[in-house]
């Protein structure tokens, strides 16, 4: 199966996007899914990229559930201590495609709902101590990522509860915050939230929001 993964890196993104949507929901077994998606960090397109992780992280989840119901709730199983363990490692991600894998990180941080994961995580290059932040844009467009700031807004409460007034430190990558007030850090992540607004109309007045829609990883039209 992996060899015929390989063949298909040739096809069109948007092909291998549905592919990876269509695996990620499959009744492939878990552990036959990480290894078939071990490499999603090495694929050229930024969706796919995408589509990859959240659908092996929605994998993995229906896998723990499945644990949970039968032995308990309480111990991790392996493949969901893997996924904890790879995103405090990206929260704090080096390299040219930081920025990127930092949001990934906060994706699935939300997405498992434990923003507990970020704890005593702290920079070491560059900015060391500092609790490292996250970009709330797109690199390739400069648009605000909309999966990162819906999944935001709809955990507010829970976010702002863990991180306290510190959260708006946190939504501003650790490169650019250096050189914003507190004030333009705030108003830097509204701007962004004012794209989900519709959604989130609490949101409009205040820091407080809470959401009803769950994203899911749906294959380009």
């Amino acid at each position: 199966m992996i060899k015929t993964l390989d063949l298909l890196k040739h096809i069109e993104p948007e092909l291998r996007e549905v592919l990876a949507f269509e695996l990620a929901g499959s009744s492939i077994a878990v552990s036959d899914l990480m290894d078939v998606m071990a490499g999603w960090s090495d694929e050229p397109d930024i969706e796919v990229r995408r589509t990859a992780l959240i659908g092996l992280l929605q994998a993995i989840q229906r896998h723990q559930q499945v644990n949970d119901d039968v032995a308990g709730s309480g111990t991790l199983t392996a493949e969901m201590e893997w996924l904890r363990a790879r995103i405090r490692q990206d929260l704090c991600a080096y390299g040219p495609s930081l920025a990127e894998r930092r949001q990934l990180a906060w994706i699935g941080m939300l997405l498992l709902g434990d923003p507990t994961l970020s704890d005593g995580i702290l920079e070491s290059i560059g900015h060391a101590g500092q609790a490292p932040g996250v970009q709330l844009h797109v690199l390739y467009n400069d648009e605000v990522d909309p999966i990162l700031v819906d999944l935001i807004a709809e955990n507010w409460e829970q976010l702002h509860r863990h991180f306290g007034d510190g959260l708006f430190e946190r939504l501003n990558s650790t490169s650019n915050r250096e050189n914003r007030t507190a004030g333009e850090q705030r108003r830097h992540v509204m701007a962004a939230f004012a794209t989900v607004a519709s959604r989130y109309p609490r949101h409009r007045g205040d820091a407080s929001c809470r959401g009803r829609h769950r994203w899911r990883a749906p294959p380009r039209s």
